[in-house]
Order: structure tokens, then sequence, then C-alpha cells
């Protein structure tokens, strides 16, 4: 699994300083970076319902199975066919919800960046048109890749994001040759196409005509509470996007590379110890052992600080010359990386939030808690576009930096405080 997460995050490096190398922080990425942070938001989205619904349902089915004396291979075959039920419904929705967004890319593009000129509009407009609704007809892979974790299927968790990572990386360089960065609008949507191929071949998911299956119901009857509390939580991505929109040129990008590069920082460690932790949280919840899920994310927890301190100083400490050795190339100016760097020492503070966030949602979506979780998330939404505006009106890029951070943090312990203080009542 290491060797893979080092495979994955090396291979995002490659993409990210291929990208820097050849362009910059200009307009174009610019843009770029408001329609990659929608992509994220929707790729979310896929994530919590893997978690919220899907993984859930699955449980049941393979309850309902048990109950009934059926044979393994006909559990197996049961469970596929659920697999088979919810992606087409998967697909069903973000067809119509893609050629909405292809047939109304015009508005959403104005509500992207509202203060962008016509002239300064005219790269997120391509964007939103192709490429925002083409990749948003992949992201359902994302719900597939949390069943690989379930079953601790790590080798399929990874491959296909790796052969996607290299497809990109080889289309891009060769398109760019002819296209410009145009190239991007063929290169991304078809490497996430092969990603979702390969995680349907790999769990063995065929295409077939068929909507209904025992299971199918419970998923169906999921979607909407986590689609409410996924809603509430991912829209302070929207809500930071939208303040991003107001930064001058190549600040936006700035923000999304050293946002990126604290991901990438994360995934070498803390995010292995997630993986490994969450198989075991879910089987705990989803068992109602209270007990044994917190002693679970208690632990977690200590050994996610204990590896994430180190990297954060030795991060604040070296950043300018950290993103100077990865991205100060070609296209990328010193200015450049004296832009990244800035937000990359506030940011990356954020390593343990990127892996206790997961672990506690999957709490509470697997304990059926979407109401409390949908009620701090709208709290906290509205107090994080406070904080957006204050931060980006009185210190610009580093203050919308500062902001995202303490919100996220916020966030992180009014989850734990209620779930941790109200044991007794949630005890079943």
């Amino acid at each position: 699994m290491a060797i893979l997460q080092f495979l994955v995050v090396g291979l995002t490096f490659l993409k990210e300083i291929v990208m820097t190398g050849f362009l910059g922080l200009v307009q174009f990425m610019d843009a770029y970076t408001l329609v990659n942070n929608i992509l994220i938001f929707t790729r979310s989205y896929f994530e919590q319902l893997g978690y919220g619904a899907l993984i859930p349902a699955l449980s049941q089915s393979a309850t309902t199975v048990s109950s009934l004396d059926e044979s393994a291979g006909e559990a197996r075959f049961s469970q596929q066919k659920l697999l088979v039920v919810l992606l087409n419904y998967a697909l069903l929705f973000t067809v119509v919800i893609g050629g909405a967004i292809c047939l109304f890319h015009k508005p959403i593009a104005w509500l992207i960046a509202p203060t962008w000129s016509d002239e300064k509009l005219q790269d997120l407009l391509l964007l939103t048109w192709l490429v925002l609704p083409s990749c948003f007809m992949f992201q359902v892979a994302e719900m597939f890749r949390v069943l690989c974790i379930q079953e601790k299927r790590f080798i399929l968790y990874q491959l296909p994001r790796i052969i996607s990572l290299l497809l990109f990386v080889c289309s891009f360089v060769i398109l760019l040759t002819v296209m410009g960065p145009l190239g991007l609008v063929i290169a991304l949507p078809a490497s996430q196409l092969v990603e979702l191929l390969i995680y349907c071949i790999g769990l063995k998911i065929r295409p077939q005509w068929a909507w209904r299956t025992p299971g199918s119901a419970s998923f169906l009857r999921k979607v909407l509470p986590v689609s409410l509390t996924w809603g509430v939580f991912s829209l302070s991505a929207l809500v930071d996007n939208f303040f991003l929109s107001f930064l001058s040129t190549g600040e936006p990008s700035a923000f999304r590379y050293a946002y990126v590069s604290v991901l990438i920082a994360g995934s070498l460690t803390v995010v292995n110890l997630q993986m490994v932790k969450l198989a075991d949280l879910n089987q705990a919840c989803l068992e109602k052992n209270l007990e044994k899920a917190l002693a679970i994310l208690k632990s977690a927890s200590a050994q996610i600080m204990l590896w994430s301190l180190p990297l954060i100083v030795g991060s604040v400490l070296l950043a300018p010359w950290l993103i100077k050795i990865i991205y100060e190339r070609g296209a990328f100016t010193p200015h450049n990386t004296f832009l990244v760097s800035q937000c990359y020492q506030i940011l990356i503070v954020m390593v343990p939030y990127t892996a206790l966030w997961r672990l506690i949602s999957s709490c509470y979506y697997n304990l059926g808690l979407t109401r409390p979780l949908l009620l701090m998330g709208i709290a906290l939404l509205f107090l994080r576009i406070g904080m957006d505006w204050l931060g980006i009106h009185f210190y610009g890029l580093q203050g919308i930096s500062w902001m995202v951070l303490i919100n996220s943090y916020l966030l992180l312990m009014v989850l734990s405080w209620f779930l941790f203080s109200a044991r007794n009542r949630l005890k079943v």
C-alpha cells in the first residue's frame, strides 16, 4: 500500500510540475483552478455517497442474504447486481446534471467568478462548458474507491488512479504542442474516464439494464440525507472558490498549488493511517459498537497528530525552499514561489484535518447521526462565509488561507465534542 501511495503522490507531483512548468500562474490556470475546485467538490459528493449510502446498503444486503441462508456465491451475486443498479442510477444522475451544466455554462461561469470581465471570462467559459460536465460524469469512480478501502483491496484502490495520472501527464504534454493549454480539455476527461472503467472492471461491474434489486431501496433512502449533509459541508469549498475569484491574477492558482501540496504531504503520511483505520472504524459503527469506534478514533487521532507534527514544523521552516525546488522552473517564476509558499506555510497545519475529517464524518454517517451533522454544518458554513470575507478584505491571499485553516479545525472540534460527549445517548 505504501509503495502504491508513493507512486500516486509522485505522479501527482509530476502532474502539477508539468502544468506549472509549461503554463505558470496565469489567467488560464486561475480559470482551471476555479473549475477544478468544483470538480473536487463533486468528487467529494460521490465519496460521501460511498461512505454514507453504498457501504451501509451493501452491509444490509449481506445481512439480508445471510438471514435467507443463501450460499456465499449467491450472496456475492446479489452484491454485484446491487453495484450494477447503483452504477446505473449514478450514471443517469451525472448525465442529467452534466447536460444541465453544459446548457447553462454561461450563468454558472458568472456565478463562479462574478467579478471577471468578458475577456477574462473566456477561458472559464470554455472550461465550464467542456471540462466541468464531462469530468463530472466520471466522478462516480470515487464511490467505488470507497468500496475498495472497505474491502481492503488497496491495490485496486490505487492502481486506476496511477494509470489515470500517467495518461493525463502523457496526453497533456502531447496535446500541449498541438493545442496549447486547451489540450487540458481532452486530457483531463479522458484520464478520468479510463479511471472509472478500470474500477468497474476490477469490481466486476458489468453493464446491465437493471434498476431494482434488494438493497437498492436502502441506498436510495440514504441519498437525500447524505446529499444534504454533504452539501452543507462541501459548500464551504464553493464559498472559498467564490472569494478566490476576487484575488489578483495568479493568486487563486497560488492558493490551489499550496493546497495541493498540503494534500500531497498528507497523502505521504497521515492518509495511509486513515485508510488502515477506516474499514475497522466503519465496521464498528455499523455494528453499533460505539465504545470500540471511539477507541479506534482516539488511537487514530493520536497517531495522526504524532506523524503530522514534524511534517508541519519542517514545512513551515523550509516552505520557500521546498516550493522553489518543486515548482520553480519554466513559466513558474520566483514571484509565484513567494505566493505559493506564503499560503503553504499556513495551510500545512491542515495535514491532520485531511485525515481526521474523513474518520469522524464516517462515524456520523454509519451511526445515523445525519441531523446533528447537518445542523453543525449549517452553523459552520455561515461562519465560514463571514470569516472568508474578513480574511480576504483585510489580508488578501494570506487572510483567506488563515480563515480556511481556522474554520476547518473549528468544524473538527465541534464534531469531535458532540461525538464524545454524547456517547451515553448514542448507545443502542
